[in-house]
């Protein structure tokens, strides 16, 4: 009788774990269905919007969240012993690797960049992926996507703490304060201004505009007073034809001639002082005065001077 209770007993231990573990893979199985369902749905969604509006993100976000459940399922459907055939083993790492690849670019296109890259890293990571080169370059390619995105992340946060310190410097040097202090901080905001001040030194004014436009116009003239001149090389050619030879003939065209190299003289005259004298006189200010505030700084003044009969440069300086 004792015998038979403990082979009744031994049987029923058999049973029980096979019929526990058949039960499990069940439920396993059935929460796959809806997880794979649902993250399917959802990506199919997300792929016709954008992430960068609130609805998209908001769509993005849960395909992100539907894909961490969905391989949370496909891990528990790894670890199982019994209720899985190995083609359904190997098909769920194949889904299991692709889900959190696509999970990592989810999450770059969102801006959680160090989160997919974590994701995608842990995919290469894998001991299954090296059988998938197709899943290795994707991966690949979707990693150095998020590396970049990183990257501009981090470009755009320094950006926004210069600008932050730049508006804080300002105000600084807005409300005053002891000299020495305010020369440090315009130097720290011609740092992050990309300008160079050296030790006691003031920022450079702008060019000197003035000068060069000085310069520019009276080349124009000069250059145009040259223009003029040459274009009469024809009108003197005639009055020498007729003075050489006396044929009736060219008299006419030789007085044409004459009358315009006359009427020319005085206004070509007038356009080689004024253009040669701006040109020179502009080209010195620039020279010797390159930026328009220096000489208020300095107390100091250059300035091209015109005279009767001639051009220089004029000095001044305060005391």
């Amino acid at each position: 009788m004792i015998r038979s209770l403990l082979l009744l007993f031994a049987l029923l231990m058999a049973v029980v774990p096979a019929t526990a573990w058949a039960q499990g893979a069940d439920d396993i199985w059935q929460r796959y269905d809806g997880a794979a369902d649902g993250f399917t749905n959802v990506y199919t969604q997300s792929q016709s919007m954008d992430p960068r509006t609130t609805q998209g993100n908001r769509v993005y976000r849960q395909a992100i969240s539907q894909g961490q459940r969905l391989v949370e399922v496909l891990e528990e459907l790894l670890q199982l012993r019994t209720g899985i055939t190995p083609q359904e083993r190997i098909a769920a790492l194949d889904e299991l690797l692709t889900t959190r690849q696509v999970v990592g670019a989810l999450m770059t296109e969102i801006g959680l960049c160090e989160e997919g890259l974590a994701e995608l890293e842990q995919v290469l990571a894998h001991p299954g992926v090296q059988e998938r080169p197709i899943l290795i370059q994707t991966a690949q390619r979707r990693k150095a996507e998020a590396e970049v995105c990183i990257a501009q992340q981090q470009a755009e946060a320094e950006r926004l703490e210069r600008e932050r310190r730049i508006a804080e410097l300002e105000r600084e040097l807005a409300a005053g304060g002891d000299r020495q202090r305010m020369a440090a901080l315009q130097r720290e905001l011609a740092a992050l201004s990309g300008l160079t001040i050296g030790e006691g030194a003031e920022p450079r004014g702008r060019l000197n505009t003035a000068a060069v436009v000085m310069l520019a116009a009276g080349s124009a003239t000069l250059l145009g007073a040259v223009a003029w001149d040459l274009s009469l090389g024809s009108a003197r050619s005639d009055v020498s034809d007729y003075r050489d030879t006396r044929r009736a003939d060219l008299f006419d065209a030789a007085q044409r001639s004459a009358d315009r190299i006359d009427s020319a003289r005085v206004p070509m005259a007038v356009m080689y002082g004024v253009g040669g004298a701006a040109a020179i006189g502009g080209a010195i200010w620039l020279a010797i005065n390159p930026r328009r505030d220096a000489a208020s700084d300095s107390g100091q003044a250059f300035a091209p001077m015109f005279l009767p009969d001639g051009a220089g440069v004029s000095f001044s300086r305060r005391f």
